[in-house]
């Protein structure tokens, strides 16, 4: 069970100070290499100063976990309002990542609200399906994506014109991609 505050009504004091972490969003799936953040989003009573802190830890195939680690703090000024903040993720590891995101302010009256949780998953190499009416596009995209991606290639040309079209062969595909074709002759 999770338990968040509700504001329903203003009972901080003009001398107190409430800071609260809101929300984190967040990919909860990403490719190896590719740019990764998450975004907090941070409510003040009034302008201060808050730390906010990011850990992670790894969460195993076998269900155990890592300890956590800090990856960083960044000083937010917190505006008396809402405040957004972003933080970048690592993307350089295939696993199940769970993160910490905190505030830290020595003058809150209530810490209660100051943290959010949440897990993502590092995935390997996307698999992207290429269908094209020309040879020299297959290099291109495969430039493009470089390492971080496993291309199966169709060149449509002449009688080879056999490409995945069922739900089925098409489930085992990240991205699509389809380039200087006529679909009138494909089959």
């Amino acid at each position: 069970i999770k338990i968040d505050a509700i504001f329903l009504d203003n009972t901080v004091k003009e001398d107190e100070t409430e800071i609260q972490l809101l929300n984190a969003e967040y990919s909860k799936s990403i490719y190896i290499g590719h740019e990764n953040e998450a975004k907090f989003l941070i409510q003040a009573s009034h302008a201060t100063e808050v730390i906010l802190e990011l850990y992670s830890r790894v969460i195993n195939e076998d269900g155990t976990e890592s300890e956590f680690e800090k990856l960083g703090q960044t000083v937010v000024l917190a505006d008396g309002g809402l405040t957004t903040v972003r933080m970048e993720l690592p993307a350089d590891e295939k696993n199940t990542y769970e993160y910490k995101a905190q505030i830290v302010h020595k003058d809150d009256i209530s810490s209660y609200n100051n943290t959010r949780t949440f897990t993502q998953k590092v995935v390997d190499k996307a698999k992207i399906l290429l269908v094209t009416g020309k040879a020299e596009d297959v290099e291109l995209i495969k430039g493009m994506y470089g390492s971080n991606a496993e291309i199966d290639s169709y060149v449509i040309s002449g009688n080879s014109n056999r490409v995945p079209v069922t739900l089925e062969e098409l489930v085992n595909y990240d991205e699509f991609v389809v380039s200087n074709l006529d679909i009138r002759n494909i089959r």
